[in-house]
């Protein structure tokens, strides 16, 4: 399951070394920020299930370039906070 693969993910991994850790993500999301290009790969990490119904949740990655810098909700927010964003 990811959610035990993200113990895994190391700050300057390439997004192939991520792709051979994580397989393919779920969703990607593409902003500009300050000029650069700052990327989101999400990642289903877990369900909740209110009602019955499941709830996925994902986990965000943040790559600049073909760096990976942080994963998790705040440091997603944050990295994007200022960002337009220019492709899904």
């Amino acid at each position: 399951m990811n959610s035990l693969r993200l113990a895994d993910l190391e700050i300057g991994m390439t997004k192939d070394e991520v792709i051979d850790l994580m397989g393919e993500p779920s969703q990607t999301e593409v902003y500009e920020i300050q000029g650069r290009n700052v990327e989101s790969w999400l990642y289903l990490t877990a369900y909740e299930r209110p009602y019955s119904a499941p709830d996925p949740k994902y986990t965000p990655l943040v790559f600049e370039g073909d760096v990976l810098k942080g994963w998790g909700m705040p440091y997603y927010e944050q990295a994007i906070k200022e960002g337009s964003k220019i492709e899904q």
